[in-house]
């Protein structure tokens, strides 16, 4: 079986959602997620940062040497099974988000 045919072989997510008694186009909620997304990253931006000041500070608090961290390609159908195979659960995670939500717009 290739990635592609687990990607074509998976439930597609209902084009509207009810949130409570609110239905809910599954395009509004990803430009929700996106705005969402995007704002926080805008937030996240600092100005004026002393990269050597900041280094300096972790290697003080933190002796030890770091272990090298590696990039590890993943496909788009990878991302999906994961997201799909999250449990079906009401409550949120640190950023605000359910696994519920994250698995109804996953394929988007």
């Amino acid at each position: 079986m290739s990635e592609s045919d687990k990607v074509q072989n998976m439930n597609r997510a209902p084009s509207v959602f009810k949130l409570k008694e609110i239905n809910i186009h599954i395009h509004q909620a990803v430009e929700a997620f996106n705005k969402y997304f995007l704002n926080l990253v805008d937030s996240l931006k600092v100005n004026n940062v002393d990269i050597y000041t900041a280094i300096s500070l972790l290697r003080n608090l933190y002796p030890f040497n770091f272990t090298e961290m590696e990039v590890i390609p993943v496909t788009e159908s990878e991302i999906i099974c994961s997201v799909s195979s999250l449990k079906n659960t009401n409550s949120f995670g640190c950023e605000g988000i359910s696994n519920k939500m994250l698995r109804l717009c996953g394929h988007f």
